[in-house]
């Protein structure tokens, strides 16, 4: 037995390991007086830290009961295994005050005690949900999820990036640039919205690609393609001409190609359209004058360009003649919405030559 005294006790508390993995069991929490008392010293505990007690992440002990005559006692703290990551977790336990003797807490008075946690952070994946891809760069709206292979107890921050032919706060807005998925969920989402512009620029992309996500594994390497659909386009049409031949010299037929856009919108970088003349009932050579080229289009809005064929006069008395002029092979930048709506123009060459008796 202890030397026993009458006088107030020193007590200390110690912890035989201060970091315990998760599936370990239990700890030891010891109270330690200087002397033994007559009567037993009640230890009462107080706890604090990032663990949850209650039987969830451990049982906490109430308090240690030294016998009178005794200068120590143990007492034991369950940790309670789970299936849940949630990360090292912390009890701070502390001497709250004594019972049944009065006595001085020493030093130590108080443990931190560190559960290691023994799961492995969650697999985490992403997605396009299936239905908005793709989506209109008019106000349409497409969803990328992630998910986890099982849930947590912390919050899984998934940091996304993005990058492809579309332009960030030009081309689309996003609702955050990371996933949050909170504590005891396993899957989150934001949002992806086009904006509408008045250019004719094609189906852009949009390319995600996932970081190193915050309370979780990246499953492999991941990443989604997002098309967003242009909805502007543009027509190239060309239109007759009928004039009347001269009896000498010679009549210039101007046609003009006009590429309809819709007011505002324009074409960044333009384009180019192939134009040449082909024979109807009038003859190159003899009646008008053969001639090919290339238009080539600024991209304005509405833009009209035109280029000349030259017809021969003469005194023959004849019925009107005609040739043709076909448009063809656009060449665009960065589009396949210029498209032709009439490729083909015919030049009247009207007859005014008149037969005398």
């Amino acid at each position: 037995m202890a030397d026993v005294t009458t006088s107030n006790p020193t007590v200390t508390l110690t912890a035989n390991n201060t970091s315990p993995v998760e599936n370990s069991g239990s700890i030891t929490l010891t109270a330690t007086a200087d002397v033994a008392a007559s009567s037993a010293i009640t230890v009462n505990l107080s706890y604090s830290g990032t663990a949850t007690g209650s039987s969830i992440d451990y049982t906490p002990v109430s308090s240690i009961v030294i016998p009178g005559g005794s200068a120590s006692q143990g007492a034991t703290l369950t940790i309670d295994d789970d299936a849940l990551f949630e990360g090292n977790e912390t009890i701070i336990v502390d001497i709250d005050n004594f019972s049944g003797v009065s006595a001085i807490e020493g030093s130590p008075n108080q443990q931190t005690i560190t559960i290691t946690d023994n799961e492995s952070p969650p697999n985490v994946t992403f997605e396009l949900l299936s239905g908005y891809n793709p989506t209109s760069e008019n106000g349409g709206v497409a969803y990328i999820s992630a998910e986890l292979d099982a849930a947590t107890g912390l919050t899984t921050t998934v940091p996304l990036s993005f990058s492809g032919t579309a332009t960030q706060g030009t081309d689309y807005a996003i609702g955050s640039t990371n996933i949050v998925i909170d504590a005891g969920d396993t899957k989150d989402s934001i949002s992806i919205t086009g904006i509408a512009d008045a250019l004719i620029e094609g189906d852009e992309s949009i390319i995600i690609d996932m970081g190193a996500p915050t309370n979780g594994t990246e499953d492999g390497t991941q990443q989604e393609t997002l098309t967003l659909t242009d909805e502007d386009a543009a027509t190239v049409a060309i239109a007759d001409v009928t004039q009347v031949e001269t009896n000498s010299g010679s009549t210039t037929f101007t046609f003009t190609a006009t590429a309809t856009t819709g007011a505002g919108v324009t074409i960044p970088g333009g384009f180019t359209v192939d134009y040449a003349t082909s024979n109807g009932s009038a003859t190159a050579g003899s009646d008008y004058t053969s001639a090919s080229g290339t238009l080539t289009f600024s991209g304005s809005s509405n833009e009209q360009e035109t280029f000349s064929v030259t017809v021969s006069g003469d005194n023959t008395v004849e019925a009107d003649e005609t040739f043709t002029v076909t448009l063809s092979n656009i060449v665009v930048g960065n589009s396949e919405d210029v498209t032709f709506s009439d490729a083909t123009a015919t030049g009247t060459i009207t007859n005014d030559d008149q037969a005398t008796v």
